[in-house]
């Protein structure tokens, strides 16, 4: 029950948090106009990564994702990580050793039986995340919030090993903003 009352208050202060980001838009439009307008789209952005950090309380810090799982329908240790040739699925055994490399926008499920594997659903930890691509300004016009697997921005030259270990003791109170763990 406890646990219940604190997940509820910690989703009211990011509502009431993304309440004042809100205003704070409104307030600088109210001033400035279209002057202000950088402020005014960051706090907007800000404001929507705060409700969906609420959102995420609520649901315990978790959400869907979808992933490979074997043809029989059972679960694998799997790592999304960013290569030089995009995006792929780290299929791993139970020592953290690379099983198979799949590709999640294959095309057909063919693609992913050949090596064993389908697509299952998982319940992985989440983040609240502003994402966009590009640098500087002109990369705002681009950005979003969005909740994504906490360990997403993983890339090739990131230590495997170590973030799966970190993957599977992270706890379940972590303060979902960028403090992983």
């Amino acid at each position: 029950m406890e646990t219940n009352t604190t997940t509820e208050t910690a989703a009211a202060k990011l509502r009431a948090e993304a309440a004042q980001h809100d205003r704070d838009a409104a307030d600088s439009f109210e001033r400035c106009d279209t002057d202000g307008f950088l402020s005014q789209w960051a706090s907007g952005l800000t404001g929507q990564q705060k409700r969906l950090e609420a959102s995420l309380i609520e649901n315990g810090g978790t959400t869907d994702i979808i992933g490979p799982v074997t043809v029989d329908g059972e679960p694998v240790r799997f790592r999304t990580v960013d290569t030089r040739y995009g995006r792929k699925w780290l299929v791993l055994d139970d020592n953290d050793d690379a099983v198979a490399w799949l590709d999640p926008f294959a095309v057909r499920m063919s693609t992913y039986r050949k090596k064993g594997y389908t697509l299952g659903q998982y319940q992985v930890r989440g983040i609240a995340k502003i994402i966009g691509s590009g640098t500087g300004l002109a990369s705002a016009a681009n950005c979003y919030a969005a909740i994504v697997p906490w360990y997403a921005t993983t890339d090739v030259n990131s230590d495997v090993d170590k973030l799966a270990k970190l993957i599977d003791v992270c706890p379940a109170d972590v303060k979902l903003s960028d403090e992983y763990c």
